[in-house]
Parts: C-alpha cells; sequence; structure tokens
C-alpha cells in the first residue's frame, strides 16, 4: 500500500462508511525492526509510501518502471518493496533534475524553506547513512558522529546531490500526503 489509488479508496471506503475519524500509525521512515514508533525522524515522511505510478504521470518514470514482482499480499516486505521503489525513486529525480516545470521547482523551494528547520539535517544524515551502506551513525567516522562542523561541511559538499534526493523524495511525499488529505 501507498499513497496512491489504495488510499483513496480507503477514504471512499471510511465515507460510506461514515467514518469522520481516520486513526493511524506514524508515517515517518521506519526504523529499527521497521518499526513505525522507532523512526528516524519525527518529520519525515516513509518514501515506500510514495506512489509511483504517480511519478509516472509527471514523467519521471515510464510504465516499464512499474512492473514489479509480485509481492505477498498479506504481509510487507519491507527489503522487497525498498528494493524495488528506492532505484525508482533515483531514477524519477534524476529526470526531475534533467529538466522539470519551473513550477514544480518552485514548489521544491518553498519546500525546502518551509521545513529548513529539520529538512537539511535530515537529508544530510540519510545521505551519509546511504554513503556508509546503512551503518548507524555511531559506526561513521568519529569527525562526523561527533557532528564537527568541519567534516559536515565537506560531507553536505561531497553528497549534495544526494542530499538533493533525500530533499526531493521528502517534497514528493509531502505533496502526495497532502493530496490524499486533501481527498479525505
Amino acid at each position: 500500500a501507498d499513497l496512491g489509488g489504495g488510499a483513496y479508496r480507503f477514504v471512499e471506503m471510511l465515507e460510506a462508511a461514515r467514518q469522520t475519524i481516520w486513526q493511524m500509525m506514524p508515517l515517518g521512515p521506519v526504523g529499527l525492526g521497521n518499526s513505525p514508533y522507532a523512526a528516524s525522524s519525527a518529520f519525515a515522511g516513509f518514501p515506500l509510501l510514495i506512489a509511483l505510478d504517480q511519478l509516472m504521470g509527471r514523467g519521471w518514470l515510464d510504465s516499464s518502471d512499474l512492473e514489479a514482482r509480485d509481492f505477498p499480499p498479506a504481509q510487507v516486505q519491507f527489503d522487497g518493496a525498498a528494493a524495488f521503489k528506492l532505484p525508482r525513486l533515483r531514477k524519477a529525480f534524476g529526470r526531475f533534475e534533467q529538466g522539470t516545470s519551473a513550477e514544480d521547482r518552485a514548489s521544491v523551494e518553498a519546500f525546502q524553506e518551509r521545513h529548513r528547520a529539520w529538512l537539511d539535517d535530515y537529508a544530510l544524515f540519510m545521505a551519509l547513512k546511504d554513503a556508509h551502506d546503512g551503518a548507524g551513525w555511531m559506526n561513521w567516522e568519529r569527525p562526523l558522529a561527533l557532528r564537527e562542523e568541519g567534516a559536515l561541511a565537506n560531507a553536505r559538499r561531497e553528497l549534495a546531490g544526494d542530499v538533493r534526493f533525500h530533499q526531493w523524495v521528502q517534497w514528493v511525499f509531502f505533496e502526495q500526503w497532502a493530496w490524499v488529505r486533501n481527498y479525505a
């Protein structure tokens, strides 16, 4: 399940049942043991909830990108979902970077400005985590683990593209989540 058609059908089911409250689990990036209650951020959204078909509709993915192996409907397979979605999100981001509308670029910039209090640090943290093959920060180089300004400045410079990717992913998540909420 993601923020695509299934979420809209669920809202319609809630309406048909005359429900006025939708109680949810946290939507943050899952943490240890894939728990939504151990999220890596209190503010960020979970990238695997992004509906890829909506990215295709914007020209950032092709229909061939959406051809997935069958996932069992009875349980979530986080590793398989991540292996499927994350490369496609990176591909979509690459196409976004190559050329997208001025309106989308302005929307991303406004999002970055509005969420600067947490987004910059979160995106840098995720880029560093990627650069360290998912290892916890306590296993990173000491200057990075201690957040020494020089080490962080170097990381921001060296990982600038990856930082932009994680900021863009959050913009896409928040945009899709806003659409679902507005529909509800």
